[in-house]
């Protein structure tokens, strides 16, 4: 799952970072790994939901205190570690 989750975070991050945004480091969400990218207006969230093995990019707006707690969904993609492979997790990422 790790490696999937690398994958996709990284092909995310080349397309968010080419419209201004930055990944904030050491992100931590209770539904599972995930990461966050952040610019002044918005942030965009990529979590594994581990009960329901499934990946999940969510969006919100940014306040003063960071990024608003309420997300909105973008995309879902169940993924099953057990059975699933990296050509899933590629196809996820484009």
């Amino acid at each position: 799952m790790q490696q999937a989750f690398d994958l996709i975070v990284k092909k995310t991050a080349q397309t968010l970072e080419a419209q201004g945004f930055t990944q904030v480091p050491d992100f931590e969400d209770e539904q599972g790994p995930a990461v966050l990218f952040t610019n002044k207006d918005a942030a965009y969230s990529i979590v594994f939901k581990t009960e329901q093995n499934m990946f999940e990019l969510r969006s919100t707006n940014m306040t003063d205190d960071g990024p608003n707690t309420s997300w909105k969904s973008v995309s879902n993609w169940i993924f099953d570690p057990e059975q699933d492979t990296l050509n899933e997790a590629e196809s996820i990422s484009s």
